[in-house]
């Protein structure tokens, strides 16, 4: 049976969802109510923000932040002091909750995704990105603000991969599915999806 690998220096909050196995590197860090789904990596140095959920088979490398909040730009200072015990705020800090990673999504080094952003299934973050908005399954995008560069597979394939929900089988399961041949793969899923 696999096992989770999660290093000693990282962070897990008591509230968080952390599934078995994944793998959580050093000095990673996972905040209240967020979830990391099975079978995937939480490189280090990375952050899963409060209220992320990340689905399965997902890679997530070094240095991303995911789920951040922009700072207030309307308030008096964006100093982090404002937040502290010794002021009585009369705004409150509103956030943007609920940042969704789909299943097997990358997420490329040192990226960041916005809270409240939504990515879809399949899809691929280059490194070095900045994601405010939602990115469509299967899209690669990148840049500052990301953009799509284009989509890993054709319309056809994308719709095959969502009915087949690959993501839902143990990889003991899929031992014997063709990864590198897309086509062959999604029949050889199709076959172990009417056998269970």
């Amino acid at each position: 049976m696999t096992k989770n690998f999660i290093s000693k220096s990282a962070y897990i909050s008591r509230s968080a969802n952390i599934a078995n196995p994944v793998s959580i590197g050093k000095e990673a860090e996972v905040h209240d109510r967020s979830e990391l789904g099975l079978y995937s990596l939480l490189n280090s140095y990375s952050i899963l923000y409060s209220d992320t959920q990340v689905g399965k088979y997902c890679s997530i490398g070094r240095y991303c932040e995911i789920g951040a909040d922009a700072h207030p730009m309307h308030f008096l200072s964006t100093s982090n002091l404002q937040y502290s015990t010794t002021f009585k705020r009369k705004v409150k800090f509103e956030y943007d909750r609920n940042t969704l990673i789909g299943n097997d999504v990358w997420v490329g080094a040192k990226s960041v995704i916005k809270s409240g952003v939504t990515i879809g299934n399949g899809a691929v973050i280059a490194a070095l990105s900045f994601v405010n908005k939602d990115v469509p399954p299967y899209a690669i995008v990148g840049g500052i603000p990301a953009k799509v560069i284009r989509f890993r597979f054709p319309e056809e394939i994308i719709s095959e991969l969502f009915v087949s929900e690959w993501w839902e089988f143990t990889p003991k399961e899929m031992a014997s599915i063709d990864f590198d041949d897309i086509k062959a793969a999604i029949a050889q899923i199709k076959i172990l999806k009417a056998s269970k």
